[in-house]
């Protein structure tokens, strides 16, 4: 597991925005971990890490806005060169059809449905994760409008941490054995398909 003894962040940056320089990110890897393409661990989902292979592997995909920083990866006592923090953003409620998309919050002890109602604004998501993230399982079902561009990697500013992967992508990443990542198929995002007239 890696731990993290300085940040990408600092009080230049903003969310969405991109770093005029380049921070200092030391990952100190855990002396029984294995050394992976993908290290897990990227601050508030705005990226990931990465090594030169995987940064090769993404120069063919479809990416949104982004930055890659060089960062300083320890194992075992030695610097490993060649990693990378990949910082990308998009904001995704500009293309969320807002009567299309909703949450839930189901209630731990009775599985139940206790209130659900639809994505309004990144700050209501940010008040319903606050006031009751501790207590409920938050479901969200996400409606994309057409105009959304067809990324093949991209982070959720919805609920912070996630990020997605084309179907192209992750099957490129297992032919090439890219290590690092597991994956799980996303149920809850639905894309509308524009009509050609």
């Amino acid at each position: 597991f890696p731990s993290h003894d300085k940040t990408p962040y600092s009080g230049r940056f903003t969310k969405g925005e991109f770093l005029d320089f380049n921070p200092e990110v030391e990952i100190i890897l855990h002396k029984k971990a294995f050394l992976t393409d993908f290290i897990d661990g990227s601050p508030q989902g705005f990226g990931i890490f990465l090594n030169d292979k995987a940064k090769e592997l993404l120069r063919g995909f479809y990416l949104p806005p982004h930055k890659y920083h060089p960062i300083k990866v320890m194992h075992k006592g030695e610097q490993i060169l060649g990693y990378y923090w990949l910082h990308f953003f998009v904001d995704l409620y500009q293309f969320i059809d807002r009567e299309m998309s909703f949450y839930e919050l189901i209630d731990q002890s009775t599985k139940e449905v206790s209130l659900k109602g639809n994505i309004e604004s990144e700050g209501q998501m940010y008040q319903i994760f606050k006031k009751y993230g501790g207590d409920f399982r938050i479901n969200i079902k996400y409606h994309f409008m057409s105009q959304m561009p067809k990324y093949d990697l991209f982070a959720n500013n919805i609920h912070v941490g996630y990020k997605y992967m084309s179907e192209k992508l992750v099957d490129m990443i297992k032919e090439k054995q890219i290590t690092g990542y597991d994956f799980v198929e996303a149920k809850n995002l639905f894309f509308e398909i524009e009509e050609n007239g």
